[in-house]
């Protein structure tokens, strides 16, 4: 009985045939393994570390401490954010007439010693211009209110184009909008005072050395009060804050830019360290 029912179902009574399909598996398992190991980081399969470690191994008994550090400065650049709309019968003759006036607008503030390196587009694009309104539908040209459709036609097109420039010298913000405006610029979307980027970088730097001092400083009080001795930093996390004053409207900076002494006002920069450090 047991040798025919063998002998009808070789595939089940084999062991060789078994133990072959348990080998594959097993390569089949390795290989998927291996495949998540390389593959891993490009479909999300990755590790966030939420301390970086100064030491290879992380100490069993840290003290965990903030620092911090902040100062207040004057902004020694501007961004200025302006250019120009129009709208024409065509799409050609639309861009056209934006780029006459865009033309002007860059040679004035040539004129002011901005250079093209100073200056790039944020903005550009051409559209339809569409008017909408409730008609009867062509299948019914007559017809009443509550049959009516709304439908669009284009009426023209629209150019917007806007730049953002940076300037150097604060005293001549005001004169630089007035250029621009009687070259043609009627889009004014803000100025924003900020620091350079080398001064910017010089700042955070310092202040990033106050606040790990700042946090070192902490940690010995702590470890001095609590009779324990202190040893080298085992992790730092650092955190950075720094908001450029904007002024969003064409009215508002012109309020500030009237006369000859530009209101830039003034930034609050910061930078919080938290840090950890071993117990000797």
């Amino acid at each position: 009985m047991g040798k025919e029912v063998c002998e009808s179902c070789n595939s089940c009574c084999s062991n060789d045939d078994f133990t072959k399909k348990l080998a594959l598996s097993g390569v089949a398992v390795v290989i998927v393994w291996l495949l998540i190991s390389a593959l891993g980081p490009n479909l999300g399969f990755t590790k966030t570390a939420q301390n970086i470690y100064v030491t290879s191994q992380p100490a069993k008994d840290t003290i965990s401490v903030n620092g911090n550090a902040q100062t207040t400065v004057q902004p020694n650049m501007a961004v200025l954010s302006l250019g120009a709309e129009t709208e024409s019968n065509s799409a050609k003759e639309a861009q056209s007439d934006n780029a006459e006036i865009m033309d002007g607008v860059m040679t004035e503030l040539n004129v002011f010693g901005i250079s093209k390196e100073k200056i790039k587009t944020s903005t550009f694009y051409t559209e339809p211009v569409k008017e909408g309104s409730y008609k009867c539908p062509t299948s019914k040209p007559e017809c009443e209110t509550s049959e009516e459709v709304y439908k669009e036609v284009i009426v023209g097109y629209r150019t917007v184009h806007t730049i953002e420039a940076e300037v150097s010298d604060l005293n001549k913000v005001g004169s630089i909008l007035d250029a621009a405006t009687n070259s043609g610029a009627n889009k004014i979307n803000g100025v924003s005072f900020r620091l350079s980027p080398d001064k910017e970088k010089e700042i955070k730097k310092q202040l990033l050395t106050e606040a790990v001092k700042d946090a070192k400083d902490q940690a010995e009080k702590m470890a001095n009060a609590a009779g324990i001795n202190l040893g080298k930093a085992t992790s730092l996390y650092e955190s950075y804050y720094y908001n450029p004053t904007y002024y969003t409207s064409f009215a508002e900076s012109k309020a500030i830019f009237a006369g000859t002494e530009v209101s830039s006002g003034s930034l609050d920069v910061s930078v919080s360290v938290s840090a950890s450090f071993e117990i000797q």
